[in-house]
C-alpha cells in the first residue's frame, strides 16, 4: 500500500497555554476523531529489496 499523506490529527481542547509555550504544531494538519492510524515513514533512497528495523 502506498502512503501518499499524513494520518488526521486527534482533535483535542485548545489550551491557550500550551500554545503560547510549543506553539501550533499541529494547526496545518486535518483534525478527525478517527485519527488512530499508522504513519510511517522512511529514508526516500530505501530500495524494495532493502530492510529496515520497525519498533511499534
Amino acid at each position: 500500500m502506498e502512503v501518499t499523506q499524513l494520518s488526521p490529527a486527534c482533535p483535542q481542547v485548545d489550551s491557550p497555554f500550551l500554545t503560547a509555550v510549543l506553539g501550533d504544531a499541529l494547526a496545518w494538519l486535518a483534525r478527525d476523531k478517527h485519527c488512530q492510524r499508522l504513519s510511517a515513514t522512511m529514508p526516500g533512497d530505501l530500495t524494495l529489496e532493502e530492510n529496515l528495523p520497525v519498533t511499534v
